[in-house]
């Protein structure tokens, strides 16, 4: 058999693979449990979740925008002030 160099390399990379998978099997078998319990132990807590209804969610999402808007308002208001102050302080 008449292996190429590149073939050669790849075989031994396959080898190198296989030995850490098999090497490290028991790591690997215990993460991916540790994974199902978590998911597991997700999916539970979801059922205990208390979602809001949907006008709970419409008057909370009003009431933020409104306070978004009056405090961009305030600070809108505030900033022209204090770039007025700032101008007639050092302009003069």
């Amino acid at each position: 058999m008449n292996l190429s160099i590149g073939t050669w390399i790849l075989l031994a990379l396959l080898a190198i693979c296989l030995g850490l998978a098999y090497a490290y099997r028991a790591k690997l078998i215990a993460f991916f449990v540790r994974c199902q319990v978590f998911f597991r132990e997700v999916k539970a807590e979801m059922r205990k979740v208390t979602w809001p209804s949907k006008d709970e969610v419409v008057s909370s999402t009003v009431l933020v925008l409104v306070a978004v808007v009056f405090l961009a308002i305030v600070i809108g208001i505030e900033d022209a002030i204090l770039a007025k102050v700032v101008q007639f302080v050092f302009v003069r």
